[in-house]
């Protein structure tokens, strides 16, 4: 009695907060709608249920929108994620030693890691394909990640439409709790939760054989509510919460945790105090909307200018009523009063056509803008510039992108790439202590076990950042072009002044400039040999440096010795009188 008395105070509670933020989107549903029928092609029923595939083209009279949506999601594409899961290196943070050991591991499980990455049933890439053409239309969408049974493929990545997903900000503005609203078959409901978890209208309904029967489920994923026990649910030892239940009958179907969010939820662009994001399309939309309307008027009268409506003189008929002036229209008039006509001719009602042309041109350019085409892409070849000043334009275009390429990086990549290498680092594909159950259970399945170096494992043990993300795509590079710039010019200050000033050059730390110069141009540090090799290298050369210099103070002072012998000698037969040598 008690636990049926608690589970509805729990699940009713969570529907009363999924209604307050449905009474918060719902705002959003109207130019939602607009951007689907204009830049998705469909209709998207943010308030009914859609047919599959209906596509809204009828009323479409330019394309617009849709191709620069298309174009900007390839070219951020391109731009965030070039090279797939290679677009990511794996690196060691600071307070792990810099040794040859730490070298091959971080190179061994950046490999490792892009390999799963880049698995094909992962779907990784066009997760995020299709993740970026909802950004464009909607400014906000999300990828899910889940884990799998497979431990050689143990990850997959879906996209997730605003259409089916609600969220809460907390106070410094982060999303941190989704509801995911989605429907199941009976049969979907049963494979996914087991027939003894659902309610039991739902378990007669399966065996009954009613399969295709639908079920409105909802998922809660948020942090942890430690302060308040009553209203907690999922894993407790997990520190991300998890509940699925059925919207009708409020039956708990499923109670879980993560190490962190399966769900990663980004927006392309935000006001303050808004919790959904602002995309291009919604900038857009008033030009989409005007070059519609003028597009549709342009095709109309074009089609009346190739087949133009027609009028026919005949002294025996009154003439119509109404003038019907669309292409290839007939239409017959009475010849009294009409003067010296050809009995069959045009009807000329089409104007000129030049600035509805001429506007069409600027709204295209604006819609483009909005989609930042004139940023992501340019193919302008009429302008010769020097390489210096294309380098320029080039960094002026990047920095106007670096905006929209942290906040995609910060709300999206960053996020999914850790919870990623979670789920890798648990079953031990990130390495292994030797002696645990991860390593027999590696070895059992005829793998090699990948061992922590010491430095590594004492900060896991410290509970310390294992690693950290570098990307190493054109957009990572933009955002580095200012420090890689103010680099260079004080490189180029300080040799210049060295000439006139030598001891200027005792100021500068070298080994320092090369490492971040390495790190600004993407350069992983296998490419760099580590501290302790170096100074070996330095203490040979030191070594070989003072042998020579010890070895060429032998021969002055031979050199010397030999020197002196033979003056003695003169100075001996001088007195003598022996002849000298």
């Amino acid at each position: 009695m008690v636990q049926s008395t608690k589970i509805p105070n729990r699940v009713e509670t969570l529907k009363t907060r999924v209604k307050d933020n449905e009474n918060i989107k719902q705002h959003w549903y109207n130019i939602w709608e607009f951007c689907g029928e204009y830049v998705h092609t469909r209709k998207q029923h943010f308030l009914s249920t859609p047919l599959p595939g209906e596509f809204l083209t009828e009323q479409l009279y330019s394309t617009v929108g849709p191709q620069s949506n298309n174009a900007m999601a390839s070219a951020l594409l391109g731009q965030l994620w070039p090279n797939g899961a290679r677009s990511v290196r794996l690196t060691r943070p600071k307070h792990i030693p810099d040794t040859q050991e730490t070298k091959v591991y971080y190179k061994t499980i950046t490999t490792t890691f892009t390999n799963f990455l880049d698995q094909p049933e992962a779907n990784l890439v066009p997760a995020i394909a299709e993740y970026l053409f909802d950004q464009g239309a909607f400014g906000i969408a999300g990828i899910h990640r889940k884990r799998t049974q497979e431990f050689m493929q143990p990850l997959k990545f879906f996209p997730v439409s605003v259409k089916n997903f609600l969220v809460e900000e907390n106070k410094e503005g982060r999303i941190v709790t989704t509801f995911i609203d989605d429907h199941y078959t009976i049969r979907q409901l049963v494979d996914t939760f087991g027939i003894n978890n659902v309610s039991k209208p739902n378990q007669d309904k399966y065996l009954k054989g009613m399969f295709n029967e639908r079920v409105r489920v909802m998922q809660v994923v948020e942090p942890r509510m430690v302060n308040n026990p009553k209203f907690q649910f999922g894993n407790k030892s997990m520190p991300i919460s998890s509940i699925h239940f059925e919207w009708d009958s409020s039956k708990i179907l499923r109670e879980s945790g993560f190490l962190q969010a399966p769900l990663i939820i980004s927006r392309f662009a935000k006001a303050v105090s808004e919790v959904y994001g602002r995309s291009p399309a919604m900038f857009a939309m008033p030009a989409i909307l005007r070059l519609n309307l003028i597009m549709e008027i342009l095709m109309k009268n074009s089609e009346k200018v190739g087949s133009p409506p027609l009028y026919l003189l005949d002294n025996g008929a009154l003439g119509p009523s109404i003038v019907d002036t669309s292409a290839d229209a007939l239409n017959v008039f009475q010849t009294t009063g009409l003067g010296e006509k050809a009995p069959i001719g045009p009807i000329n009602d089409v104007g000129d056509l030049r600035p509805l042309i001429e506007l069409s041109v600027s709204l295209k350019e604006e819609i483009t803008k909005a989609f930042m085409i004139d940023r992501l892409l340019d193919f302008n070849n009429e302008t010769r510039m020097t390489l210096g000043e294309a380098q320029i334009r080039d960094r002026i275009r990047g920095d106007a992108n670096s905006a929209v390429y942290k906040r995609q990086y910060n709300e999206l990549f960053t996020p999914l790439l850790q919870g990623a290498f979670n789920d890798l680092f648990e079953i031990g594909h990130m390495g292994v202590i030797r002696g645990s159950d991860t390593e027999a259970e590696m070895i059992a399945r005829g793998l090699e076990p990948l061992y922590f170096p010491e430095a590594v494992r004492n900060a896991i043990e410290k509970d310390l950042p294992l690693y950290e993300i570098e990307y190493i795509s054109p957009a990572a590079r933009v955002m580095k072009t200012e420090e890689m710039q103010g680099l260079t010019t004080f490189l180029d200050i300080t040799i210049g002044a060295a000439n006139a000033f030598p001891e200027g050059l005792h100021n500068v730390n070298i080994d320092e400039i090369i490492k971040q110069t390495a790190d600004l141009t993407n350069i992983g540090e296998d490419k760099l040999n580590d501290t302790e090799t170096v100074l070996k290298i330095r203490e040979a050369i030191s070594k070989a440096n003072q042998e020579a210099a010890q070895a060429q103070q032998a021969q002055v002072a031979a050199d010397v010795g030999m020197k002196s012998a033979q003056a003695q000698s003169m100075m001996i037969g001088a007195v003598s009188g022996r002849p000298a040598g």
